[in-house]
């Protein structure tokens, strides 16, 4: 991955700027979303296979508020999306996103942990 791709995962200067680039915060910031996020995406999984839309939209609702802690623009995008589909009660098109929510993961999770070494 290059690094401009790398840097469209989040923005790191957003997001240590936004908790006035303290460590102990970014840290807990970073370790909350690691220790939640499994969870949630597993809620938002078990929405979409049940066909819930009330659960999708709060969920990815969840999810979304995480995703702008760490200011990962692209987790913001697909989990508006997500909230957005569960609302209007069309689910249309949601594996797909949460297809491509599942491939973002494992890179932003990267990010965090490289973060965490850093401080």
């Amino acid at each position: 991955m290059t690094q401009s791709q790398k840097s469209k995962i989040m923005d790191k200067s957003k997001f240590f700027e936004g908790l006035d680039n303290d460590m102990d915060i970014v840290n807990a910031v970073v370790e909350a979303f690691i220790e939640s996020h499994e969870q949630v995406l597993a809620d938002i999984n078990q929405a979409i296979s049940e066909k819930n839309p009330k659960k999708l939209e709060h969920s990815a609702h969840t999810l979304k508020g995480s995703m702008k802690a760490l200011y990962a623009n692209q987790g913001i995008i697909m989990t508006e999306k997500l909230e957005q589909m569960g609302r209007s009660h069309t689910l249309e098109g949601a594996k797909q996103i949460f297809s491509q929510l599942q491939a973002y993961l494992p890179v932003l999770l990267e990010e965090l942990q490289q973060l965490e070494k850093a401080a």
